[in-house]
């Protein structure tokens, strides 16, 4: 799925969950991918292909409005990976 603009969370998260769904992920305790003995990942691309590195999700937070401290945003933080 590509979208023409960045998706909310509502909609990162119905296309994310459908995705999980199909893979078939969740349908086990240990994670593996349909009948396959492989642990499913989540793998950064970059869009542009301007850079072949690799990243790496290294951590997930939730992020707050300022002020009231509500729940707003889920935070994704990635790392390049060095070779």
């Amino acid at each position: 799925m590509n979208w023409d603009k960045e998706p909310n969370l509502k909609e990162f998260a119905t296309t994310f969950n459908d995705y999980v769904k199909e893979i078939g992920c969740m349908d086990n305790a240990a994670g593996y991918i349909a009948s396959h003995n492989i642990v499913g990942r989540i793998r950064v691309v970059d869009a542009d292909d301007a850079d072949d590195a690799d990243y790496e999700i290294v951590g997930l937070d939730i992020g707050q409005v300022g002020g009231c401290g509500c729940w707003s945003d889920i935070l994704i933080f990635i790392k390049r990976i060095e070779e």
